[in-house]
């Protein structure tokens, strides 16, 4: 062994002599443990986990994809599934799902909205699960050629547990989804992924449950290649079939353009070990550059501890040395001192630990955006396991492998002479330790500046309209009812209602809305000019509630409906570059592929305004109207008000569900929609300032005690300065300069290590390319106020020195 048990007991003991440092030491290695434990348990979660499901590496995604698409964003027909299905020799199994459902569930009087996803019978047999209880969905239960499934259903583990109290006897009863009773026939066990990891669903219905015909569908497709099969040979065989497939499944009513365009489509295979998530292409990029930041807090949190311990091992010199006098080995005292690193990391590790998935949660829950529940969650898995034991011991060799360096130097001969005074007073180890903590800390309170400085830039940013005093409802229908049956007249109606509220000024509808996040670019043609815009359907008065200036022609009113000619309206950039020099009032566009769009109007033209991200300020868009492209769509409700919007929010959702076919799933106020649209920006800004804070206080503790130190150990060489005829200026000048050196030399340290990471964060935020300079410059700043801070007491002490106590003792 390593280290024997009476070696343990006895470093145990000797900690337990300083319980104030020692518990100090067990805190920061918990901060800096725990803190690293989350965002790699969150990379984990989001970056590498596999879909939690036997031989996940098998799992491919068969991808329908348009001459326009990109691998894995287009779905496949229900024929061509059945098609790929029945004429392959590359898969041991093949099930299509949809995921993006959400739906009315009600189990006995509560009604509540769920993530309800349809599969088809292969489904759980190719992810080779087992049910909780009951049975699974199979063949037996799925139509896919009428669309008249078995009305069954198999309940999420969480939804079995919130809604039925795991209730045992669960199987055989019955849970309502859009108004259509199903017969619940299992339970997944709780660790149960499908191949969508954001989310669990509340329950697994047979495609084409609900009896709506379900031929004509589009259909994610997984399948599971065939031992000794890989993802090339599967490729060329579908390859070959394809063809094939596409002339059975073509519908001859087809237009020429529709037929082209139906044909040019290609197969393709991509790899679904680690499933589908949203999350992994949002948040990949921060979490890495959050857990770098994460990273330097625990070098700095080790470099502070190597700080204290060497102070203290110092401090023990006199016991070390009697030690080798009696005969011990250099390598015996060298693992004691090892040895207290060990336990130190150890006990922090375990309280960081326990930290770390409490708070990963937490964070989970900050920046989800769904309305139903995140599917993610913490578990002890290996990597996460190796990350933690690996980080605990790579602590301990950090922070104790200086003060076991200084441990070999001790000489048994030099007992007797020990003094206070030696050589050891320039400290030479702790000022190269406390220079990597400065770099390290300029680093991160650089990075800290740059985020907060770009997230108050994208909020403040003039987006061109006005989103304050604007409540936002999200409406779904209610199950109860079927469709509107003249969605002009219903919306008409709901504002009419929503206006008598005397607080509400005005409303409008839009089908995406305002701080949407997300951008679709969409091509639009005039006049021989084609330009790529982004689009939103939105209702009357959109552009006044929002004071959205009219810069020609007319807004969308309650006459633009379904019966009437198509019309549009366009950004000025947007009129600009197809009708430049000309009156767009008037003129024709071509607004994307279908028919619907062709031969668009222009009635108006608007100022530009970023609706759809804050970095993407002055767009060129189109807008069309929402009551010509609204059948049976559930747009959101805005609502301007002349104060708080929320202090309306009740009454405003009584009205909806009043009307009898809607209800608000959310309601949020304009400011809020956009904040959460930030959360990314705005949790890397938190976090980065926070460890920028941490790291100042951790610099500032080590500053304080490295000049605490030497002043210790310079102290007959201030005491003969000062009887020469040096002032207390002279000496606190002198102390604070020996700090300053040691700032400065870190702060130049941390230009070099940060200025390449600012630069490719410059290139990929562009609101912090300007402040790379300015943020470097307020940290030294910072770092400066903080070595005067962390060295005026010190120094102040030691221009206190009595020269006649030391000329004596000389």
């Amino acid at each position: 062994m390593l280290f024997s048990w009476r070696e343990a007991v006895y470093a145990f003991r000797v900690l337990c002599k300083q319980p104030l440092v020692s518990g100090l030491a067990v805190v920061s290695v918990a901060f800096g443990i725990g803190v690293n434990s989350v965002f790699f348990g969150l990379i984990d979660l989001v970056m590498l986990r596999p879909v939690p499901v036997s031989h996940p590496e098998e799992l491919v995604r068969v991808s329908s994809i348009s001459p326009t698409g990109t691998v894995g964003d287009d779905r496949l027909l229900l024929s061509m599934f059945q098609a790929l299905r029945a004429g392959n020799h590359v898969f041991a199994g093949m099930f299509a799902w949809n995921d993006d459902a959400l739906r009315n569930m009600q189990v006995g009087n509560s009604r509540f909205l769920g993530e309800v996803d349809e599969v088809s019978g292969d489904f759980f047999p190719t992810l080779g699960e087992q049910p909780l209880l009951g049975r699974w969905i199979n063949n037996a239960d799925v139509d896919l050629g009428s669309g008249r499934s078995a009305l069954v259903a198999v309940l999420s583990y969480r939804c079995w547990k919130e809604h039925y109290h795991s209730d045992q006897q669960i199987l055989g009863r019955t849970i309502i989804v859009d108004d259509v009773p199903l017969i619940i026939v299992g339970v997944t066990k709780p660790n149960f992924s499908e191949i969508d990891m954001d989310v669990t669903s509340d329950a697994i219905v047979p495609i084409g449950f609900a009896q709506t015909g379900s031929k004509g569908g589009w259909y994610n497709v997984t399948s599971r290649l065939k031992p000794n099969v890989s993802l090339n040979q599967a490729r060329a065989e579908l390859a070959i079939l394809w063809p094939g497939i596409l002339a059975r499944t073509a519908q001859p009513t087809m237009s020429p353009e529709s037929r082209r365009r139906y044909f040019s489509r290609r197969i393709e295979l991509t790899s679904q070990l680690r499933g589908d998530s949203s999350l992994r292409e949002k948040y990949s990029e921060p979490l890495l550059m959050l857990m770098s930041l994460a990273g330097m807090i625990l070098l700095i949190t080790c470099v502070n501890l190597a700080c204290m311990t060497l102070g203290r091992t110092l401090s023990r010199s006199p016991e070390f040395q009697v030690r080798l006098a009696l005969g011990a080995s250099r390598w015996q005292i060298l693992r004691l001192v090892l040895l207290e690193a060990v336990l130190i990391s150890f006990a922090g590790s375990v309280i960081g630990a326990a930290a770390a998935f409490w708070s990963t949660r937490l964070l989970i829950n900050l920046f989800w955006t769904g309305f139903v529940s995140p599917g993610l969650r913490m578990t002890m898995d290996t990597r996460v396991l190796v990350f933690m034991v690996g980080a605990t011991f790579l602590t301990a060799i950090l922070f104790g492998l200086a003060p076991a360096i200084r441990v070999t130097v001790v000489s048994p001969s030099a007992v007797s002479q020990y003094h206070s005074g030696t050589a050891i007073g320039r400290y030479k180890i702790g000022k190269g330790l406390i220079t990597i903590q400065v770099s390290l800390a300029f680093v991160l309170v650089t990075a800290a500046l740059l985020f907060a400085t770009t997230l108050h830039g994208l909020r403040s940013v003039d987006l061109g309209y006005d989103r304050s005093n604007v409540l936002v409802m999200t409406l779904f229908r209610q199950s109860q009812r079927g469709q509107i049956p003249n969605t002009t007249n219903y919306y008409h109606q709901l504002a009419i209602q929503l206006l008598k509220n005397p607080s509400t000024e005005s409303v409008s509808y839009s089908q995406s809305g305002p701080a949407f996040n997300f951008e679709i670019p969409t091509s639009v043609s005039a006049a021989g000019v084609t330009v790529s815009a982004l689009s939103d359907s939105v209702g009357p008065e959109f552009f006044h509630l929002l004071r959205v200036p009219l810069l020609a022609g007319r807004e969308f009113g309650w006459q633009d409906d379904e019966m009437a000619p198509r019309v549009g309206i366009l950004s000025d950039s947007l009129a600009s570059r197809l009708f430049p020099h000309e009156d767009p009032i008037g003129r024709k566009v071509d607004f994307g592929q279908n028919a619907s769009g062709q031969g668009l109007t222009i009635v108006g033209v608007v100022r530009d305004a970023g609706f759809w991200k804050p970095q993407t300020q002055h767009p060129m868009a189109i807008y069309l109207p929402l009551m010509q492209a609204c059948s049976g769509c559930s747009p959101l409700a805005l609502i301007r008000t002349g104060a708080n919007p929320m202090l309306i929010a009740h009454v405003s959702e009584h009205t909806v569900q009043a009307m009898g076919y809607q209800y608000s799933v959310r309601t949020q106020s304009l400011e809020d929609r956009f904040n959460k649209m930030l959360v990314v920006q705005r949790l890397s800004s938190w976090l980065s300032v926070a460890f920028g804070g941490a790291a100042l206080l951790l610099t500032c503790l080590g500053l304080y005690g490295l000049i605490s130190y030497v002043v210790h150990m310079r102290y007959r060489e201030i005491g003969l300065r000062v009887a020469v005829g040096a002032t207390r200026a002279n000496v606190i000048f002198l102390v604070l300069c020996d700090a300053l050196l040691v700032v400065v030399t870190g702060m130049l340290l941390g230009v070099a290590i940060g200025w390449p990471g600012s630069l490719v964060l410059a290139n990929k935020y562009a609101n912090i390319s300007h402040n790379v300079f300015s943020g470097m410059l307020c940290a030294s700043l910072i770092l400066l106020v903080t070595t005067f801070l962390a060295g005026y007491l010190p120094a102040l002490g030691a221009s206190r020195v009595d020269p006649a106590s030391v000329l004596r003792s000389e």
